[in-house]
């Protein structure tokens, strides 16, 4: 299928169809697509079997590789707290993540005993690994449990579910160069409490008004603690967004690596009518509901699954 080939810029087209033509290995032909797919897909077969899929995965990615795992692809990462706004709505947004916040430990103390008052940011991945309204996107080192994620939700539809593949390496670069900072360290990857990490949480810890204007635009990719059951169950990650609904684009087009030019986003499609065989080829390898979720929630949705296979 070739047809991509219509929505790369006119001037390029006969270009990258010619280097398509001469690639003739998966990995040459993987590529041409990284660089040139306006949809950052890396396979225009959708993947039907665990071993396609663990395949592409040798090809595409390194060790330093973030996933993501949705139902259908949805166009542009936008976190929770700004999906349906304008981006002159964000100051209300950051204020009603605010006062979320503030609510939610307020009521959860009983649920959460182990969380300190002063733990912002375990409060806040709390929130998010349950649903709240917060600028965090979840990412997992684990393709595997990327893909459970891409299957477990829309069930029914045969919408070609996708997993995304994140170079989180990059963003750090971007984020200080925006600040005027420079980096103390050479890790890309920040984590809770490192310098200058407290600008993006700036709405839920200082002055609202005052500050809120200080935060970056920039999104970061950072490391929680392992504080909750989940969030060690699921290897999880995060990017955290600014005050940026579109934090992935910059002057109109996506982020690319400044090394090398290509962009930082890529995506494996998956064949949406073959999610059943998929999700029982994961249960066979022990990526189920009872690991993902752990607790009761998970147990029961994997024994009714178990059932269901009946």
């Amino acid at each position: 299928m070739m047809n991509w080939l219509d929505n790369v810029p006119e001037e390029d087209r006969d270009k990258v169809k010619a280097l398509y033509a001469k690639a003739k290995t998966l990995e040459a032909k993987i590529g041409v697509l990284k660089q040139w797919h306006p949809k950052g897909y890396v396979n225009l077969k959708p993947i039907s079997t665990l071993e396609e899929y663990f395949k592409y995965i040798r090809l595409t990615t390194t060790s330093s590789t973030w996933y993501r795992g949705e139902s259908r692809d949805h166009g542009h990462l936008v976190p929770k707290l700004y999906r349906d706004i304008e981006n002159d709505d964000i100051k209300k947004q950051l204020e009603k993540e605010r006062i979320f916040y503030l609510e939610f430990q307020r009521r959860a103390r009983a649920l959460a005993p182990n969380f300190a008052p002063n733990d912002t940011w375990s409060w806040y991945f709390l929130i998010q690994h349950y649903g709240g309204p917060t600028r965090l996107l979840d990412w997992t080192q684990d393709a595997a449990i990327a893909l459970f994620f891409a299957l477990d939700t829309e069930q029914n539809s045969k919408k070609n579910p996708i997993v995304i593949l994140l170079s989180p390496t990059v963003l750090a670069d971007y984020a200080f160069k925006e600040i005027k900072i420079e980096r103390s360290s050479k890790s890309s990857v920040l984590y809770p409490g490192d310098i200058p990490t407290e600008r993006w949480i700036i709405n839920l810890t200082g002055e609202h008004d005052q500050l809120v204007y200080e935060m970056p635009n920039s999104p970061i990719a950072i490391f929680p603690p392992y504080s909750e059951g989940r969030i060690t169950a699921q290897r999880s990650c995060f990017t955290l967004f600014g005050k940026e609904k579109y934090g992935f684009i910059k002057d109109g087009k996506d982020i690319v690596c400044p090394c090398c030019g290509q962009k930082i986003i890529h995506k494996l499609v998956i064949n949406g009518r073959k999610k059943n065989e998929l999700k029982r080829e994961l249960t066979r390898i022990g990526i189920t509901s009872g690991k993902i979720y752990p607790g009761l929630d998970g147990l029961c949705k994997e024994i009714a699954y178990e059932l269901s296979q009946k």
